[in-house]
């Protein structure tokens, strides 16, 4: 109804934000030097904290703050009670013919529970030679208490049945961490549990398996650092040779993944400086340094982020491309298609920055930690990438842009 109508007067805010735009882009042609210089010392500096970048748990605050379930964590704390609720979990299954009750592998279960008990992190361990009350017993006293099993099961199936299977072949230990030991210190805890398990001795002959929600995560953290790398040999792949058949170039391919990898590592510098060292956390509402990162949130980062930038990597090329064909001017048509498509990135950026940033202040650690992520490198892209080292790039690189199709002048 409408028709031209629609769209027919630009207002003066409108022509005003072309104008700035305009004189943006013969600024970024006359020095693309100076802005590849600038823009590239900006990136390094966000980037820099990554190399402390540390995969685990957080050292606190992974319960949702103000809920139930986290003001009863901090309760149990108060009274030396917390290492209970996650403790990690050891089974061991011993061959058919051999049970855990017979004094081979009470001896063996005696050895790996003295080891780990040995370690200061560890508060408690509750297994078949463990048993709470009456001490530290011998290993004559635990054979002769198995000795009427049944008997046992009978007058204390409460005491046996969390530790020991129908069948006695698979017995279980429960390692209770100290108070004071951080998730992400619990996760070595893990792997020196296992490192012990796999040491040839009296346990050789059985088959060990260590569990629980921290041993979870470090098998978590170990399948995404295994599937990352071909997960982004994927994403650079595909990149290139889409716009390497859609921009018939070679260059301008390589300059997206090399810009969109900076946002991206940029994005995960700021996320490592806020939330693991804690500077600036409180704004957010996290108090305090949470020392490591959720190891599924850089692999989120990743694929998400690449996605949005290359979004915008296309609309700044494709208006380049538009007036470059015509003529072969490669400064005029970078200039001419940087003023055109920059109110449209930043508008865009603007949106995306609202509804990520709001998930910056969520209670739940790892939505806040994506939540901030995605928004600092929407921001970063549509800034720093989009309007200072892409066009800045495409001014120096010349006619070589668009090698080997037309190269123009």
């Amino acid at each position: 109804m409408l028709g031209r109508r629609v769209g027919a007067r630009r207002g003066t805010a409108g022509r005003g934000a072309q104008a700035v735009w305009d004189r943006w882009a013969r600024l970024v042609a006359r020095h693309p030097g100076h802005a590849l210089l600038g823009g590239g010392v900006v990136i390094a500096e966000l980037t820099a904290p990554l190399a402390s970048l540390q995969i685990g748990l957080p050292a606190r605050h992974w319960w949702p703050s103000g809920t139930e379930a986290g003001a009863g964590l901090e309760r149990l704390a108060l009274v030396g009670g917390a290492g209970y609720v996650q403790p990690i979990h050891v089974a061991v299954e011993w061959p058919a013919g051999r049970r855990a009750v017979d004094p081979g592998a009470l001896r063996a279960l005696r050895a790996f529970s003295d080891s780990l008990r040995a370690d200061p992190r560890v508060h408690d361990i509750r297994s078949l030679v463990d048993l709470p009350g009456g001490g530290r017993r011998s290993l004559l006293e635990y054979a002769l208490l198995y000795e009427d099993l049944a008997g046992l099961r009978a007058r204390r199936a409460g005491l046996l049945a969390p530790l020991l299977s129908v069948d006695g072949q698979v017995a279980r230990l429960d390692v209770v961490l100290a108070d004071s030991v951080s998730p992400l210190t619990a996760m070595d805890v893990v792997r020196k549990a296992r490192g012990l398990a796999a040491q040839p001795g009296s346990l050789s002959s059985a088959h060990v398996l260590v569990g629980g929600y921290v041993a979870e995560n470090v098998d978590v953290q170990a399948d995404l650092a295994g599937a990352f790398p071909l997960v982004a040999a994927w994403i650079f792949g595909a990149t290139a040779v889409v716009l390497g058949f859609v921009f018939r170039s070679v260059l301008i391919p390589l300059k997206a993944i090399l810009l969109n990898a900076a946002s991206v590592s940029a994005a995960f510098g700021l996320v490592v400086l806020v939330f693991q060292k804690g500077h600036g956390s409180a704004l957010f509402g996290s108090p305090g340094a949470s020392e490591a990162v959720f190891a599924a949130v850089p692999v989120l980062l990743f694929a998400t982020l690449f996605g949005l930038s290359m979004d915008y990597e296309v609309f700044l090329l494709g208006r380049i491309a538009e007036a470059y064909r015509p003529t072969g001017e490669n400064d005029a048509a970078t200039s001419d298609g940087l003023a055109a498509s920059a109110g449209v990135i930043t508008s865009a950026a603007l949106l995306m920055i609202a509804v990520f940033g709001v998930f910056a202040f969520s209670r739940v650690p790892v939505i806040q930690l994506l939540g901030f992520g995605l928004a600092a490198a929407v921001l970063l892209d549509a800034t720093v990438i989009r309007l200072v080292l892409a066009p800045a790039l495409l001014h120096l690189a010349g006619r070589w842009n668009w090698w080997p199709g037309v190269r123009g002048r």
